[in-house]
This record gives structure tokens, C-alpha cells and sequence, in this order.
């Protein structure tokens, strides 16, 4: 990992640890020092400036304006044809370009059994995080890497390889 990256990641996540893993039976506000943190999904999803991608939590909307995966045109994966013709339950899955776990969470839902979402933007890496634990995506493992270092000797086998809004990145 990158000198410049370890700061940034590091700020994030020692601020969202408590949000993420809070003590049993913990308020959702907690002092902690100086802070004073609200641990609120709405103070979660608030903490980061832009959000691409809209999440459903408990009835409420969260997140971004754009990128609603419970719509077919946002994700290839609520395509009608797709769905019918890939079974994904049981499968193992890498998803190259996770953005904020939108399709990881998509996939999960269709019965992945593993799933290996990589993601080089240190933000977005964390809000996959965030998006794992309000889900509890537990067949999901984000890794913060760059598309281009994956190899099998790294990341082993799969059954199927998701590739959604990143080619022209690279």
C-alpha cells in the first residue's frame, strides 16, 4: 500500500471501527474523548462526502442519487435475460471494480458462496466496509488492490468474474 494511502485509510477507519463494531448494547451516540460520534446509519452514510450508489437500510434510503441496483438498468446483474441464464447460487464469484459493494451486495443476494470484490479507490474500499457490515455480507471479502495485480497465485480460482464500470479505467 501506498505512503499517501496509509494516512487516509487509516483516519477512516479508526473512526469507523466504532461505528462498525460497537460494543454490546452501545447508544448509537457515543462520547469518546473530545468526539462526540454519532453512530446513526444516516451519520454513517453522512460521513462521506459523495456516494455514487443508493442503498435501501431498513426502509430508508441512503447514499447517492444514481445507481439504485434494485433497477434492471443499473446493473447487468437485474438484467431479465442474464438472470434466467446464470444460476450464481453456490458459485464463486470475483468482482473486479466493487465501487461501493452495490453489486457485491446484488450478489450475495443471488447465493454467491464467495465472493471476491477488489477495489483500488481507498474511499470506495471502505465504503464496501460499511455496505458488508449493514448487510452482513458474510460470503463478501473486499480487498483494497489495484484489478491489475490480480493473479491466481493471489486470489486463487472462480467460477464467474464480474467486470462492471472499469475497463476505461485501465
Amino acid at each position: 500500500m501506498s505512503q499517501e494511502i496509509r494516512p487516509t485509510l487509516a483516519r477512516i477507519l479508526n473512526k469507523l471501527a466504532r461505528v462498525l463494531a460497537p460494543p454490546a448494547g452501545q447508544d448509537p451516540t457515543v462520547s469518546s474523548g473530545d468526539d462526540n460520534l454519532d453512530l446513526s446509519t444516516r451519520a454513517i452514510f453522512d460521513y462521506f462526502p459523495h456516494w455514487e450508489s443508493r442503498f435501501d437500510v431498513d426502509g430508508s434510503q441512503f447514499g447517492g442519487r444514481f445507481n439504485d441496483y434494485t433497477l434492471v438498468d443499473t446493473t447487468i446483474l437485474n438484467h431479465p435475460d442474464l438472470a434466467g441464464a446464470i444460476d450464481l447460487a453456490g458459485k464463486a464469484v470475483l468482482e473486479l471494480g466493487a465501487l461501493e459493494g452495490g453489486n457485491t451486495l446484488l450478489l450475495a443476494q443471488k447465493g454467491a458462496s464467495r465472493i471476491v470484490a477488489v477495489e483500488a479507490r481507498v474511499d470506495s474500499y471502505v465504503k464496501c466496509c460499511v455496505i458488508k457490515n449493514l448487510y452482513k455480507l458474510g460470503p463478501a471479502d473486499f480487498v483494497l488492490d489495484d484489478v491489475r495485480n490480480v493473479t491466481l497465485d493471489r486470489y486463487g480460482t472462480f467460477d464467474v468474474a464480474l467486470v462492471a464500470g472499469i475497463l476505461y479505467h485501465l
